[in-house]
């Protein structure tokens, strides 16, 4: 589909982007000194580990670009964020960490279990950071307060957001009855609500490459009045009077056909 397209596209770039980083970060690991104060030290060699984890995480991006897979891009922020954390990037690994734990959230990997995975993973993260007390107990104190810190100022992002985006939902978008047991965020198929094909395509298109009535007539070679008549029809069965309250709608789900 037109949104699955928009989708691989971004995630085909992040892993552009992703590899080169790791690339660099592989290649940068033999010319920098090695971190014999990191706690690795008590069980093998940390550059050996550093060498490993970075080539392994290159290869699998670099596969990413090719065959996108947000499990694999949660691996690979999760394993990267517990390494730089152990080896004096801490401040980096703390991003890392925070990185893996929205986009968990955004992918719906956190729905099932919740308070579980949460709690675990913030155990082993907090955990990497203790972890790192061979390079002084000083910058475990500034790492932690600094996670305390991004975890706070994260909530509070979200919660300035959730104002500002509830101010312009119209109640009739904020409080649908039609989609009143699916939460925000969650996945929803177009076809359970009884949308046609035909249908599906034009609100897809409509809202995720901003169509216009008259572009979407000629892509599909119907009449214009055609396409307002299938979009009265998407609006009757989701309960709104325009289109952009059905767009305001149904951004805040993830559309599948």
């Amino acid at each position: 589909s037109i949104m699955q397209k928009n989708s691989y596209f971004i995630e085909r770039i992040v892993g552009i982007i992703g590899f080169l980083f790791l690339l660099l970060a592989f290649i940068s690991s033999f010319f920098v000194p090695e971190d014999s104060n990191s706690i690795l030290e008590y069980f093998t060699n940390t550059q050996t580990v550093v060498h490993i984890v970075h080539g392994i995480c290159a290869a699998i991006c670099f596969v990413l670009i090719f065959k996108p897979s947000i499990t694999f891009y949660l691996i690979i922020l999760f394993t990267e964020s517990i390494l730089t954390i152990l080896t004096n990037y801490e401040s980096m690994g703390i991003f890392f960490f925070y990185s893996f734990l929205i986009l968990a959230f955004l992918k719906g990997y956190f729905k099932k279990n919740m308070t579980i995975k949460f709690v675990i993973s913030f155990f082993i993260h907090i955990s990497s950071i203790i972890l790192s007390f061979p390079h002084g107990w000083i910058n475990v104190y500034i790492s932690l307060g600094t996670s305390v810190f991004f975890f706070v100022f994260h909530l509070w992002i979200i919660k300035i957001l959730k104002e500002q985006y509830s101010c312009f939902l119209p109640e009739k978008v904020s409080n649908s009855l039609v989609l009143s047991n699916v939460r925000k965020g969650d996945e929803i198929s177009l076809t359970e609500y009884g949308l046609t094909g035909r249908q599906i395509s034009l609100v897809i298109d409509y809202i995720y490459n901003q169509s216009s009535y008259k572009d979407l007539s000629q892509k599909y070679s119907v009449g214009i009045s055609t396409v307002k008549r299938e979009f009265s029809i998407v609006f009757r069965i989701f309960g709104v009077s325009k289109i952009d309250e059905l767009k305001m709608l149904l951004l805040q789900y993830q559309i599948k056909e």
